[in-house]
């Protein structure tokens, strides 16, 4: 009624227009869309727009690469080493077949601990491959849908959340590891799309 609703169900039909979600789904942790008031002036002004979504992920068991304090253009020397011991069919069977960017437990700022993974179901089973492990815990994230070459929007990703999505939206980085999300394609084209994952809390 505040917002000018005349029925609990006529507000149900436009959030899930909106959200394509009900309240009810967001509630029980389905992603929802995000708007902040200054994406208005950033367009006007010719910035880049971002859709962002708010979604708790479940805890994710991952293998892989760890490769500590270095620098941030050392990342692609944990998928190499990686792909030296295992090929992708291989590494995808353990799970899902998701395969993660994660950066965790920095204690530089100009350093990072990066970890190059697939999500697994039976971490036992990873164990005995010889790789790395690492358990992260359900966390709230903004998920940031992202377009373009990487690793150049993956950096305008974060340039977005740090400058516009967390200050706006009264968001902080909660510390837990962040995810960059690799989905099937080119990633040296324009058009690949991919998710930046940011764990968040008020």
């Amino acid at each position: 009624m505040k917002y000018g609703y005349e029925s609990s169900d006529s507000f149900t039909n436009a959030f899930k227009n909106f959200h394509e979600a009900t309240p009810s789904d967001v509630r029980r942790g389905m992603a929802y869309k995000v708007v902040s008031p200054i994406h208005l002036a950033i367009s006007v002004s010719g910035g880049k727009h971002m859709e962002v979504k708010i979604q708790r992920r479940d805890c994710i068991n991952l293998v892989g690469v760890k490769l500590e304090n270095i620098n941030s253009i050392l990342c692609t020397d944990a998928w190499d080493q990686l792909y030296s011991r295992y090929d992708h069919e291989k590494l995808a069977s353990l799970g899902s077949g998701q395969s993660y960017g994660v950066c965790f437990a920095m204690e530089h700022s100009n350093k990072i601990n990066y970890m190059a993974a697939y999500d697994v179901k039976d971490i036992d089973k990873a164990d005995r491959l010889g790789l790395d492990s690492l358990q992260v815990e359900p966390a709230e994230y903004a998920i940031l849908q992202l377009k373009g070459r990487v690793p150049e929007s993956i950096q305008e990703g974060w340039k977005y959340a740090v400058e516009v999505f967390l200050p706006e939206e009264g968001y902080k980085h909660s510390g837990k590891p962040d995810f960059e999300v690799y989905l099937e394609g080119d990633m040296n084209r324009d058009d690949y799309e991919m998710e930046l994952w940011i764990p968040i809390e008020k």
